[in-house]
């Protein structure tokens, strides 16, 4: 075998008649730390890149909980209040809630409001509504429940004792089109 200058950092050629080649013990150290140092990089960069995913799908989440909630907030206030002199004119509560509802609420939305509006006049009723508590029950790219508690102020021609306060529990149900939140049900309780 024949001896290279400096035997520590050359590659030897094994002179047996195999024709492969030979690494030194200090080279095959460093290339062996090499490919570790790699392979670290590279899983490095790979948990990186799930948690960047990760960081972005919770991101988009809570951007959708919290727009789906300023809807909400917007919309419920919109559909516990109302005024007589005005039910049906286009900065009314009424129009306001049926302009932000998919097609099947809207029309039963003008439905039972159609039929509630002789009543409203009749007594001459205002509501005026506040949401004190609110929680996103459960949030995707597409649907939305929010869970809130509505207090109404309630005025009326026939009461003798002044406003009537009322509370409901609501659980609005929002879709989303074409980027925007829109009421798809509500259901309220006592």
């Amino acid at each position: 075998m024949e001896t290279l200058p400096d035997d520590t950092t050359a590659i030897a050629a094994d002179r047996t008649g195999s024709g492969g080649l030979k690494l030194s013990p200090l080279r095959a150290l460093t290339a062996a730390v090499a490919v570790l140092v790699v392979a670290a990089l590279v899983l490095a960069l790979v948990e990186w890149s799930d948690q960047r995913d990760k960081a972005n799908r919770l991101a988009r989440q809570a951007g959708l909980s919290s727009s789906a909630a300023a809807a909400a907030r917007s919309y419920g206030l919109a559909f516990g209040s109302y005024d007589y002199r005005d039910l049906t004119g286009p900065n009314a509560s009424w129009t306001i809630v049926e302009a932000h509802s998919d097609a099947k609420f809207r029309s039963d939305y003008q439905r039972l409001s159609g039929a509630l509006a002789p009543t409203v006049v009749a007594l001459k009723a205002t509501a005026t509504a506040a949401i004190p508590h609110l929680a996103v029950e459960s949030v995707t790219s597409s649907k939305a429940v929010v869970i809130m508690l509505l207090s109404q102020q309630v005025t009326n021609a026939t009461q003798a004792n002044g406003n009537q306060k009322q509370q409901y529990m609501l659980a609005m149900t929002l879709v989303r089109q074409n980027g925007q939140w829109l009421i798809d049900d509500v259901k309220a309780s006592v």
